[in-house]
């Protein structure tokens, strides 16, 4: 599978020296089907721009896919500020679906947050998110490629992290935040099998990429109840996350130390 996809943030890893130009001449070199990027918030959109504006004048045919965060708050208008992606997607578990369709060159339909330009707009209609989900159908194709990641990360005496999270969004909407869209909750269960079918491979340490960890104080305790079964059973687990300086109580540290959280990023903004 090694031979079939480049992640070009291994490729950056293992030459750290890489150029941007020279990480963009490997996905050219390699002439995928697909590719597929992520934005985070509106700050990243320069960079993402330059790099699917790079990638298509050499690559024109290939459909680019773009995720993240930013998505949510953009939707449409993503299209102004990167006009040479082909597809945005909301639901990232639903990218195998989008995947599975481009390749099969059938109609795309039925696909739960796709994002199109307007010329492909009658290609695709949304239906209810599946509960049914299954990490096999995500990451299997892919195991070999995700434990050579993991022992050439472990041989540098590093350890891969893997990135989830369990919200998209923030409901708190700061003026001087990027990241600004709709707060919705994801389905628990189903991070939790992806975070159980990733340490089986050897991903022990993970990210938790919530915007605001923790912003519901009621989901916030399904989620850490759920993670302290799971370190319960696996003592190799750990995770860090963002949260607000005040949403942490005497409880929620407790919480965190108990379901395996090694490190908490806050925020600190004043106007000074």
């Amino acid at each position: 599978v090694d031979k079939d996809i480049i992640l070009l943030d291994f490729e950056w890893y293992k030459d750290p020296e890489l150029s941007k130009e020279e990480l963009v001449d490997l996905v050219v070199e390699k002439n995928p089907d697909i590719i597929l990027t992520t934005i985070i918030a509106q700050a990243n959109a320069d960079s993402i721009d330059w790099l699917t504006t790079q990638i298509k004048q050499k690559l024109p045919e290939i459909p680019i896919i773009l995720g993240g965060q930013a998505i949510r708050h953009f939707k449409e208008k993503i299209f102004k500020f990167c006009p040479n992606i082909d597809f945005a997607l909301i639901n990232g578990n639903n990218i195998v679906n989008l995947i599975q369709c481009l390749k099969d060159k059938s109609k795309i339909q039925n696909i739960k947050g796709l994002i199109c330009k307007e010329d492909k707009r009658n290609e695709f209609s949304e239906t209810p998110d599946p509960n049914n989900f299954h990490p096999e159908s995500l990451y299997g194709n892919y195991k070999d490629y995700i434990s050579k990641i993991i022992m050439f990360v472990k041989n540098r005496n590093a350890y891969p992290l893997g990135i989830l999270e369990f919200s998209k969004g923030c409901p708190f909407n700061c003026s001087f935040c990027a990241g600004k869209s709709k707060y919705m909750e994801k389905n628990i269960s189903i991070v939790i099998k992806e975070i159980k079918y990733l340490y089986k491979l050897g991903i022990h340490k993970f990210y938790i990429s919530d915007l605001t960890f923790g912003a519901n104080r009621k989901f916030r305790d399904l989620v850490l109840d759920n993670l302290k079964e799971f370190k319960k059973k696996n003592d190799k687990f750990g995770f860090r996350c963002v949260t607000r300086a005040d949403l942490i109580t005497n409880k929620f540290v407790q919480q965190l130390l108990e379901s395996g959280c090694y490190e908490v990023g806050i925020g600190i903004e004043c106007n000074e």
